[in-house]
């Protein structure tokens, strides 16, 4: 079929909007994308802000670890990281952590029974009297067994008391660092004992640092007893 000469039939979907048919969509539409765009894009800002604080909350509670948390016959708690692992505890002992590498135990953590003697006065008064005996308990059960020092500390914001000691030698020396704490109450003669001992597979060089750096600081700074 022949065309008209002159006249050119439009491409389909290209032709003019007629004018008395107003503006065409995409241009009634533009000015209230361009309003929404900004929106959008802050939406996605706010949206990935949050996936990010999210993944980096994940990543804390991983780091942070685990909880442990004791009622009777003493109550404390603490949180302690995945680096220590939770194993049954040894004679006399509430809990155990350790952290090993090759077999070998290179840190760990214990909580034991304290009992102090009936007394007048200021608990923590006792506790001098009370760790002496324990260092010689120690100096005549543990072979290689020298005492390096005592004195006062805080733990949990309460007065407390602590020795350091060192066993073994060379490659086998251990450090530690124990913390003799009371209960807050008028009277008690109840408490725990904190026995973190470290070695020098975990950087730590002297008794004193044992406790100040690492997972045995994170449970030694969350420890709350009562």
């Amino acid at each position: 079929m022949s065309r008209t000469p002159g006249r050119s039939r439009p491409p389909r979907g290209a032709g003019p909007v007629r004018p008395e048919f107003g503006p065409s969509l995409p241009e009634l539409l533009r000015p209230w994308l361009r309003r929404k765009a900004p929106r959008s894009r802050r939406a996605l800002a706010i949206a990935a802000g949050v996936v990010l604080a999210l993944a980096v909350l994940a990543i804390v509670v991983i780091a942070r670890g685990n909880h442990y948390s004791r009622s009777s016959p003493i109550a404390f708690n603490f949180s302690y990281p995945g680096a220590l692992r939770l194993v049954p505890a040894g004679p006399g002992e509430y809990v155990r952590l350790e952290q090993r590498r090759g077999g070998n135990v290179i840190q760990s953590f214990a909580a034991e029974p304290l009992r102090v003697n009936a007394y007048s006065g200021y608990p923590e008064s006792e506790l001098p009297v009370y760790a002496a005996a324990y260092v010689r308990r120690l100096a005549l059960s543990t072979t290689g067994f020298v005492a390096l020092g005592d004195g006062t500390t805080v733990v949990d914001g309460a007065a407390a008391y602590y020795v350091l000691y060192q066993l073994g030698t060379g490659s086998q020396t251990v450090y530690g660092h124990d913390y003799f704490l009371l209960a807050r109450r008028s009277g008690t003669r109840r408490g725990v004992i904190l026995v973190l001992r470290s070695t020098p597979a975990v950087g730590i060089t002297s008794a004193l640092a044992v406790g100040t750096t690492g997972p045995l600081y994170d449970v030694l700074n969350s420890f709350k007893l009562g």
